[in-house]
């Protein structure tokens, strides 16, 4: 006769939840395992930062104006079934310390805006990417007020390659 399996089947959900004062993504793990429900709650990466500004569904009218106005922005496409995407936001988030302490980016004494584009998030946002002409994710754009001055060339995007790219945006005009 069949009998009961003793394998545990894991379980993921993705949830907001608040993490150390900060809206963080987190999964859920429930293991079932002879009949019982155990639970876990892990954070996967902390959403807000000053640094990077999360583009949604309302501010993609507005992305043009914001572009044209900014000294230098960064776009940035990204998507949660990308894993180089998590790694890449992570890293682009850490280019804040190095403008903070100098060591970034050329002549310029102010950061950059970085917008991130999360295109799975709704076809209005795929549509604002690849509009931008950032059709892969992750990939970049960077502006200076309205006009694109750098960007990803295929390949794997990284932060490094990102950091270059904002020295000669930066150089290019003393910005």
């Amino acid at each position: 006769m069949y009998g009961r399996s003793r394998q545990s089947h894991w379980l993921a959900i993705i949830i907001l939840i608040f993490h150390q004062g900060a809206l963080t993504r987190a999964i859920p793990f429930h293991k079932i395992s002879n009949g019982a429900i155990h639970t876990k709650i892990i954070p996967t990466e902390t959403m807000s930062s000053a640094f990077l500004h999360h583009v949604d569904e309302d501010d993609a009218e507005s992305i043009r104006d914001r572009l044209s106005e900014s000294p230098l922005c960064l776009v940035v496409a990204a998507a949660s079934f990308a894993p180089r995407s998590k790694a890449l936001l992570r890293d682009v988030a850490a280019l804040e310390k190095d403008y903070d302490g100098g060591a970034c980016c050329g002549p310029s004494p102010t950061k950059p805006d970085v917008l991130v584009i999360n295109t799975d998030e709704s076809d209005e946002l795929e549509d604002l990417a690849i509009e931008l002409g950032l059709s892969d994710v992750p990939s970049y754009k960077i502006y200076r007020r309205g006009s694109a001055v750098g960007a990803s060339s295929g390949g794997v995007v990284t932060a490094d390659a990102i950091r270059e790219s904002l020295r000669l945006a930066a150089a290019a005009e003393g910005v």
